[in-house]
């Protein structure tokens, strides 16, 4: 196995501020170690605001981590300069949630697909290049014509695929791909990253809070909480034997059509922790149900070989 993109200790907080004399600092990822495997859809689970976009913004130094580094194919893009920053950022695209706010609705998608092709600085023909990539995501070249508003989501939500994958990247982020799309859309569109990954080599992290929907693309899944990662392994252990009740609190909340088993976190805190605050031992704990002093006094590592897990009591 050949690794691709690797995330070391990586850390991002943000100062929120609250009035004009007052701020907060929250900590949205905190130490995270991370690694991608080529060619493997690793799924990224959690929460609303436990930190996965960011996380995932930070895989691909969109943004720059407080501390940690990113190392892509071997080069560590905090040491990089100018020039080889841009060319390995070529190789790394994203997918944003909501296709109406990634589009700009002024431009035809001739003119937005021919924007990208110029920033990562194709040589080839663009009309070519443009004709295979819309027939690779099932859109008809007519579509280059007309603008966002006359397309319905799913056909937005390829074009926005279509723009990731024109500069022919290996590594793609998938930040909630098929959230804001129909159940019967989500399938189509899934089954579509499905081939696409297999005819590109793609590498894809998938960020989703829907766990059926990470079961059915994943390999690997990862599941996060308050900015850091809780459990690691492979994707039918970790939803048919998950070892930290953060997991089986999730997995307990998905309709047991989608998962082989069903797991009930008895007498948990319904009501999420903030990420503003000073944690100095695990951070569930004041959620989880099996919770002894050591749980907070002491934050437990991510051990474990290919299932990893943090928790004293796994």
């Amino acid at each position: 196995m050949i690794e691709l993109v690797r995330g070391e200790n990586l850390s991002k907080s943000y100062n929120i501020k609250l009035s004009l004399t007052k701020s907060i600092k929250v900590k949205a990822v905190e130490d995270v170690s991370l690694s991608i495997i080529k060619n493997e859809v690793f799924g990224l689970v959690g929460e609303s605001g436990s930190g996965k976009s960011t996380l995932g913004r930070l895989m691909l130094y969109m943004e720059r981590p407080d501390s940690g580094k990113i190392i892509f194919k071997g080069l560590d893009l905090s040491k990089a300069k100018g020039e080889e920053v841009r060319t390995a950022r070529r190789k790394m695209q994203v997918v944003f949630q909501n296709p109406d706010l990634s589009l700009d609705p002024r431009m035809r998608i001739y003119d937005t697909l021919k924007e990208a092709l110029e920033c990562c600085k194709y040589k080839g023909d663009f009309k070519e290049r443009m004709k295979t990539v819309m027939e690779d995501v099932g859109l008809s070249v007519d579509a280059l014509s007309m603008f966002p508003h006359q397309l319905s989501g799913g056909m937005k939500q390829r074009v926005a695929l279509a723009r990731a994958i024109l500069a022919e990247p290996e590594f793609i982020v998938l930040d909630e791909p098929t959230s804001a799309l129909d159940v019967s859309v989500q399938a189509q569109i899934l089954n579509l990253l499905i081939e696409l990954r297999k005819k590109l080599n793609l590498t894809y992290l998938f960020i989703s809070h829907n766990l059926s929907v990470v079961s059915y693309v994943s390999d690997r899944v990862g599941v996060m909480y308050l900015g850091k990662l809780l459990e690691i392994g492979e994707c039918d252990e970790v939803f048919n034997e998950p070892l930290h009740p953060y997991t089986k609190l999730l997995i307990s909340s998905v309709p047991t059509l989608y998962m082989a088993k069903k797991f009930f976190a008895q007498n948990h805190s319904g009501v999420a922790e903030n990420g503003d605050e000073n944690v100095s031992g695990c951070r569930f704990f004041k959620r989880c149900p099996y919770a002894k002093d050591i749980c907070k006094s002491k934050e437990p590592e991510l051990k474990g070989d290919k299932h990893m897990v943090a928790c004293h009591f796994a």
